[in-house]
């Protein structure tokens, strides 16, 4: 048996308590559960009695073992998870996302690769074969963050030289409480709801991340059309915050191409409707067709391309939106 580690599982959630039920029976069938001191689960504003009935339940067979806090509104993940950091008793705090599936071997490597002298963050996997989502993620994500995936393939440390070179989250990270809860202190009045890029810049100022192949969890995206498309269009604001107001590196660059092109484009419209047309039909064309740089065979390509059009015009109208807010909010506050 794997020895017993000053470890809180901090699991943040909302309306999905199915999932949250799942990954306990993952974190008790893998051994998990013996060694950490607690698992706190935080309900980020559920609406559903049902869902907030079902974390209720869980504390019935845990009970020894089982913390849950149902916050009153829905405050956003970063809220979740200070109030997860501030509920949990341990020197060192494990976030996990509901949706995450952990293998047999979770706690051996957890315990394995755990070490005072720095953090440690699980590797991604995702199984492609599952559906058209989940090989339109890993195939994305892997050409765009290419040397993540290669890197995962042995291990590397996430420091401050390299912190923009490696894809980063909390969907499975292990941090010191006190210095979470300090860094939250800091961003609590921000207005931060679900990114975590600027938590986690902060962290690795003072310790590095370990991110090994043998500590991984399995994820994937949701796995139906209108959900996907939603949780990428949510995924802008914070993508807009960090890559556009903050870091202007290589993603600023293209997000301003695009917004360019649409500015020309609806000019277009306007003046010559035709041309207008030719010129937004010529641009889906350009979008159905890159996905041809990802994709591995004729039959991949066929599948991808129209969820990769659908996703792109989703996630760019997040991201779009967001620019405009936050560049509105940032003159008012002049």
């Amino acid at each position: 048996m794997a020895q017993a580690l000053d470890i809180s599982i901090v699991i943040p959630t909302k309306d999905s308590a199915s999932a949250v039920v799942e990954l306990l029976k993952g974190l008790e069938r893998s051994g998990t559960l013996k060694v950490s001191t607690e698992v706190v689960v935080v309900d980020d504003g559920s609406k559903s009695q049902t869902e907030m009935q079902k974390l209720a339940d869980l504390k019935a067979k845990y009970p020894d073992h089982l913390k849950v806090e149902f916050l009153e509104s829905n405050l956003g993940r970063f809220m979740a998870r200070y109030r997860g950091a501030q509920i949990a008793s341990s020197r060192w705090l494990l976030f996990l996302d509901a949706r995450i599936r952990v293998p047999e071997d979770f706690a051996s490597t957890l315990v394995k690769n755990f070490s005072e002298k720095h953090m440690l963050m699980g590797s991604t996997q995702i199984d492609e074969t599952q559906s058209v989502y989940d090989l339109y993620w890993k195939r994305t994500h892997d050409k765009i963050f290419f040397r993540n995936a290669q890197a995962q393939n042995a291990q590397f440390f996430i420091t401050e030289s390299n912190f923009e070179d490696y894809v980063k989250g909390t969907g499975c990270l292990l941090v010191p409480r006190h210095e979470f809860i300090r860094v939250c202190e800091k961003y609590k009045e921000s207005g931060l709801h679900s990114d975590d890029t600027y938590l986690m810049r902060d962290l690795v100022s003072v310790m590095p991340i370990l991110v090994t192949s043998d500590f991984y969890f399995l994820w994937s995206p949701r796995r139906s059309l209108i959900p996907f498309l939603l949780r990428l269009w949510e995924r802008g604001p914070g993508f807009a915050e960090y890559h556009i107001f903050e870091v202007r590196g290589a993603f600023f660059k293209v997000v301003i191409l695009g917004i360019i092109f649409l500015f020309v484009n609806g000019l277009t419209l306007f003046i010559s409707p035709a041309s207008g047309a030719w010129l937004s039909l010529f641009a889906l064309f350009a979008l159905f067709f890159s996905s041809v740089f990802f994709s591995k065979s004729v039959a991949e390509f066929i599948r991808l391309a129209p969820l990769h059009v659908a996703s792109l015009i989703a996630y760019g109208a997040g991201i779009l939106w967001a620019v405009c807010k936050l560049g509105l909010e940032k003159l008012n506050s002049r």
